[in-house]
């Protein structure tokens, strides 16, 4: 599984051969927007690094799973603090499925489709 996330600012690449990394892009206006992406290895600096993985060291690599137990540490400990979990709500939901939609019309009609030009026809009622 691969994506890439590309937006007016900044965009981003992750592939699941490589769940330890990902690659980071942000404009900054600067001369140097042109050098490209940089490669990010996940690290302490990143959240859940240290809670998750059973060998918490920079570039040692992790799976599927300690994404599971990420996901796990976050909702089990917002339910024993009595907080809300932020996001996965029904907006979230909304949103993903925007986006997925769009990935198909893009692929089907081999052109660019706007996230707009998606939720303009679910309001509409239209499909």
């Amino acid at each position: 599984m691969e994506f890439k996330l590309i937006g007016s600012t900044a965009s981003a690449t992750f592939d699941s051969e490589h769940m330890s990394e990902f690659e980071y892009f942000r404009v900054s206006g600067n001369d140097d927007d042109s050098t490209g992406f940089r490669r990010v290895t996940i690290s302490r600096a990143h959240p859940y690094f240290e809670d998750v993985l059973v060998t918490p060291y920079t570039g040692l690599g992790h799976g599927l799973v300690e994404t599971w137990v990420a996901q796990a540490y976050v909702f089990i400990g917002a339910v024993a603090r009595g907080v809300p979990i932020v996001g996965g709500g029904f907006e979230d939901g909304y949103a993903v499925d925007l986006v997925r939609e769009a990935v198909m019309l893009s692929a089907e009609r081999g052109t660019l489709v706007r996230i707009d030009e998606i939720s303009s026809k679910v309001e509409a009622g239209a499909k």
